[in-house]
């Protein structure tokens, strides 16, 4: 991904985010926003599409997506953070590229979506700014294990001395030291 643009006012970065579709050729733009599972969705526009993209007129059903509204309430908006713009390097051909804006989903009459993730985030943020604590958000791979670490590990190895022969079952037991019983 690219360096994120630094610049002093909104008008500014829009005019340097032009300046780099026109350069990199960009015909495709991914507004992506993450359902509440965070699960990266998005919804793509042509470049031609961009005023009405930084102007949050893109719409997209909010019932299609788990656990973001009911039917009759389906409109959703996309409004993008002008920060995050990137051209995709992976999609970088001679004469074509792909970019995407990481977007909040805002409701029909410009408010915030409360079932957005990011937005959630944000009031968080801003409700601990305010309390004055600090807040840092990073990244993280989590791993867990639904059952206790001795029924994994038993069953684990049940299943293998099933699947592993006798002869097998030896010499893995001596090169790690484990004693596999039969189920």
């Amino acid at each position: 991904m690219s360096k994120p643009f630094v610049s002093s006012t909104q008008t500014e970065l829009l005019e340097q985010i032009k300046e780099k579709i026109k350069e990199k050729n960009v015909e495709l733009l991914h507004l992506q926003f993450v359902d509440i599972e965070g699960i990266l969705k998005h919804v793509t526009v042509t470049a031609e599409q961009l005023d009405d993209v930084v102007e949050g007129k893109i719409m997209f059903d909010g019932s299609s997506i788990k656990g973001f509204s009911p039917i009759n309430r389906s409109d959703l908006y996309l409004l993008p953070d002008l920060n995050t713009f990137a051209v995709l390097p992976w999609t970088v051909e001679e004469g074509y590229a792909e970019a995407r804006f990481l977007c909040s989903v805002t409701n029909p009459d410009g408010t915030l979506f409360e079932g957005d993730p990011r937005n959630v985030l944000k009031k968080t943020i801003e409700r601990r700014r305010k309390k004055d604590i600090r807040s840092r958000s990073v990244r993280s791979w989590s791993f867990s294990c639904s059952k206790p670490m001795k029924t994994a590990i038993r069953r684990s190895s049940s299943m293998m001395a099933a699947v592993i022969s006798n002869r097998l079952r030896k010499t893995w037991a001596n090169a790690f030291a484990l004693k596999f019983t039969a189920p």
